[in-house]
């Protein structure tokens, strides 16, 4: 009687042992979605919007995410946002965002279309300065320093406004009025960052209205 009491214990208690040692089954991390664009671009000077990212889990539904960055607005080159989150079970997954702070600066292969007129290509250096642009041969007129705005942020886009504005331009020389809107889009290549300004315009010269659209690629 005592040696089946005796088994019995040990068998309850290599069970009770067992259970207690039973291993977690969740091994698997959240998933983590990256909000908004990846890459994403920010404008030299200007704010960059972080979109966020959310994150679920197989098992706890919704989990909290965490992000770090070194992003520095004030200097051009590319940066990182990289985003952490954990579950119950202590099983972390982490996604990086990659964001480039672009110098719009410099000189730009350029071609002037407007209605009824043949198109014209040629180089253009533009100057930006946080939210201030300056072109200094628009629509491909000698002495065409044509100024304008940046508006927007990297998640809702860049927009250039041309208010109305008379420039002594061209050859012969003549009084311009210039005014218009633009965008501007950026793309990754394998050697650089290509960076794509169109503005679509009005000119009045002299009395005679054409509207037009200038296209900027560097």
């Amino acid at each position: 009687m005592k040696k089946i009491l005796l088994s019995t214990l040990l068998l309850v208690a290599t069970a009770t042992l067992y259970t207690g040692c039973k291993k977690d089954s969740d091994t698997t991390g959240p998933v983590i979605t990256i909000d908004g664009n990846n890459p994403d671009f920010s404008i030299l000077k200007l704010t960059y919007n972080d979109a966020g990212a959310t994150a679920n889990d197989n098992v706890d539904g919704s989990v909290l995410t965490t992000s770090t960055d070194n992003i520095n607005n004030l200097l051009a080159g590319s940066y990182v946002v990289t985003y952490t989150a954990k579950d119950k079970s202590g099983n972390s997954s982490t996604e990086i965002r990659d964001v480039n702070v672009v110098n719009m600066s410099g000189s730009y292969a350029a071609k002037d279309t407007c209605v009824g007129l043949p198109a014209t290509n040629y180089s253009e250096a533009v100057t930006v300065t946080t939210a201030n642009i300056n072109f200094s041969k628009f629509a491909n007129y000698i002495n065409g320093a044509v100024n304008g705005t940046i508006a927007g942020d990297n998640e809702i886009g860049y927009t250039i406004n041309i208010p109305s504005q008379i420039v002594n331009c061209g050859s012969p020389a003549a009084n311009r009025t210039f005014y218009g809107t633009g965008t501007i889009s950026f793309a990754n290549n394998v050697a650089a960052i290509v960076r794509t300004m169109v503005v679509n315009f009005t000119e009045v010269t002299n009395g005679t209205t054409v509207t037009c659209t200038e296209t900027y690629v560097k």
